[in-house]
C-alpha cells in the first residue's frame, strides 16, 4: 500500500468516525486493522500514526474521538 494512500485511509476512517459516530466501533476496528496491515508490510509507520495506535488500544476511545477537533 502505497504511503499515500495509507494516509488518505486513515483520514477517510477518522473522517468517518467524526460523521457517524454510530458506527465508531466497527470503523476503529477497519482503523486498526489498516494499521496493522501497513506495520505487517515492514513499513515504519510515522509516529504519530504509532501514537494513534497506542492510543486506540489503551484509552477509552470514546472519550478520545469526543475530544477529537472535527
Amino acid at each position: 500500500m502505497a504511503f499515500e494512500r495509507f494516509k488518505a485511509t486513515v483520514s477517510g476512517l477518522l473522517d468517518e468516525i467524526q460523521r457517524h459516530p454510530e458506527n465508531r466501533a466497527m470503523l476503529q476496528e477497519q482503523l486498526r486493522r489498516t494499521l496493522a496491515e501497513y506495520e505487517a508490510l515492514g513499513l515504519p509507520l510515522p509516529e504519530d500514526y504509532v501514537r494513534l495506535s497506542r492510543r486506540l488500544e489503551d484509552e477509552d476511545t470514546d472519550e478520545f474521538f469526543d475530544n477529537v477537533p472535527v
